[in-house]
This record gives C-alpha cells, structure tokens and sequence, in this order.
C-alpha cells in the first residue's frame, strides 16, 4: 500500500472515532424505558453523584426560599450563588454518560441559580424572585418528568 492510501484509511478511521465519540457525548448511555422516560444507565457511585447533585440544588431551593421568608436578602444571594455554576462539578467520565438535554438543563438550572443570585443583589422584588424560582422549580420537574436514573445490569 502507499503512503497516501494509509493516511487517507488512518484518516478515515480517526474520523469515524470521533464520530462515535462525539455521538455518545450527545447521546449518553441511555434508552427508552418501560415507563415512557428515557433511562440514564449508571454504575452504582455515578447514580449516587447525579442524586447528591439534585439533592443539593433542592438543598439550594430550601434554603432561597427561607431566605425570602424571613427577608433576608443576602441568604437568598449567598444561597443562590452557592448553587449557581460554580457548584458544577462533575467527573468527566460521568458527564459522558449523560445525554446533552440532560446536561443542558442541569446547567441551565446552575446559570439560573446565578441568574437569581445577581437579581437579589441588585434589589429584585420578591415576586420576582419567587418567579425565578418557579422556573427553576419547572426546570427539575421537566427533567424528573423526562429521565430516570437507571443502573447497569450488571449492578442491579
């Protein structure tokens, strides 16, 4: 074989790589499940990782909420922003597994918390703080509504 033939097949092999690659980065390990939500398959620490998360922005929303409560305005910010992107941090392999909508609106609920933290700072009502709220709140039952977290088969 020449030297163009070989680089023109190694080529071709690391596009179709990526290609597959890039196709589970968007997809994630997932697939239909029975009850008409997709299912995210994760080993049994992973599944714990995503949950810890979720727990943690419910966390976030407990705390906003008894912030506006009781008035206190700097809870609210503080609690917002303890919540917002700088509180992402997931393993790469992990965020792999996941699907691109599944991780856009997690991020999407993090840029919120933010959203919601610089609004508080800047003297927002509460009615508008409430509001953002709200929309963080569809944000989770949308994606509750959507996925489901599933383990190996392995591992069940």
């Amino acid at each position: 074989m020449s030297t163009p033939t070989i680089s023109v097949i190694a080529i071709a092999l690391w596009m179709i790589s990526l290609a597959v690659v890039g196709m589970y980065f968007y997809k994630g390990w997932a697939t239909p499940s029975a009850d008409g939500r997709v299912a995210i398959i994760l080993a049994p620490t992973e599944r714990d990782r995503v949950l810890e998360n979720m727990r943690g922005m419910l966390e976030t929303v407990q705390e906003i909420i008894d912030g506006l409560a009781r008035n206190d305005i700097e809870q609210v910010a503080a609690r917002a922003s303890a919540g917002g992107m700088g509180a992402v941090r997931m393993p790469v392999g992990l965020m792999a597994k996941l699907p691109m909508a599944f991780k856009e609106m997690g991020l999407g609920v993090h840029r919120g918390f933010d959203e919601l933290a610089r609004a508080a700072r800047t003297g927002a009502s509460d009615g508008e703080m409430l509001n953002a709220l709200s929309t963080q709140l569809s944000s989770c039952i949308a994606c509750h509504a959507t996925y489901r977290l599933t383990l190996t088969s392995k591992n069940k």
